[in-house]
């Protein structure tokens, strides 16, 4: 099957090549790809590699396709059925003809969701809805503030957000403002012309935010800790900030490490299993029409590469489909 693979770690070691066809094991399905969607988990991992990976490795964690085989023990899941998976980061990945996922942890596409839309939502949207759903808890009327809302995560975070009554800031650059707006922010900081800081102090009275989705990480989601307010939350999305020197007295906040790889890496049954429930929740917004899954390009395969080298460099609005299958 083609493939893009690593045959060490790199990001210029990619290539697109050809590669066996994965083989399921008890628990898993066999899924032949229609659409894979890019994340930056994608090239983070690329450029460092995983202990666990056998080489060549094939990157990709998102998928959407139809089931071609089923494995033992699979409950639930059948041979023709619309997929998507958010998958395991030891395994091999989506950018692929072909790959294997955990059944119980597959989610079925429902009617009137495309491929291309189903691949855009698995890392991103789960992250959003995992970060301000079940960790923090969305409260109408609280105010949250999303950084790099023309991302995915935070383009998903905008919308679901806003489902939710609450009052949404967000950042981004000159060129997405209108974008953002469009998604539902009700107020845009323009990073590059206005320090984010001074204006969440000037947008809340000097209060500070409830809730800020940190998806930046170093120094951004360090800052993130002086903008809530008292009792407020920091879902971290790229790694918990080092709290030294915030006054945790003062402050009585709290923060959440948000992770989706956690599930597989723990080996916790019941998380990957919510991974499932998360991705049909938002695929049945997504039918419904009132969650964009923001597909702002679809790329063929042999595109995939440039499209990871893009999504590392920043400033990708949305996100980035491959296209793999008919």
């Amino acid at each position: 099957m083609r493939a893009v693979l690593l045959r060490e770690a790199g990001m210029d070691k990619l290539v697109v090549g050809e590669m066996d066809r994965p083989k399921t094991s008890r628990g898993e399905v066999l899924i032949e790809v229609k659409c894979a969607g890019l994340n930056p988990v994608d090239w983070k991992l690329a450029g460092g590699g995983m202990k666990e990976w056998v080489w060549p490795h094939v990157p990709g964690v998102d998928v959407a396709g139809v089931v071609a085989q089923v494995g033992d023990e699979v409950d639930g899941i059948e041979v023709d059925d619309r997929v998507m998976l958010h998958g395991d980061i030891r395994m091999q990945g989506g950018l692929a003809e072909f790959v294997v996922g955990k059944a119980h942890a597959v989610s079925l596409i429902p009617e009137g969701v495309s491929f291309e839309q189903a691949a855009a939502v698995p890392c991103a949207g789960e992250t959003a809805l995992l970060a301000l759903d079940r960790k923090v808890g969305m409260v109408e009327g609280a105010t949250v503030l999303v950084q790099a809302g023309a991302g995915g995560v935070g383009g998903f975070a905008i919308q679901i957000a806003k489902m939710g009554g609450m009052k949404v800031i967000t950042t981004c650059s000159s060129g997405n403002v209108e974008y953002v707006k469009g998604l539902g922010a009700d107020e845009v900081i323009d990073y590059t012309k206005e320090d984010v800081s001074e204006r969440v102090k000037a947008l809340t009275g000097g209060k500070g935010v409830d809730v800020v989705l940190d998806t930046l990480g170093g120094d951004a989601g360090k800052a993130a800790l002086e903008m809530i307010g008292f009792g407020g939350h920091v879902a971290h999305v790229v790694g918990v900030a080092d709290a030294s020197g915030v006054n945790g007295f003062v402050k009585g906040y709290s923060q959440h490490a948000i992770t989706l790889g956690g599930a597989y890496l723990s080996g916790d049954y019941d998380a990957q299993c919510a991974l499932a429930e998360m991705g049909e929740t938002l695929l049945e917004l997504v039918a419904a029409g009132t969650l964009d899954p923001m597909v702002s390009e679809v790329v063929e395969l042999d595109g995939a590469i440039d499209g990871l080298v893009r999504l590392s460099e920043g400033h990708v609005r949305g996100k980035i489909v491959v296209k793999i299958g008919d």
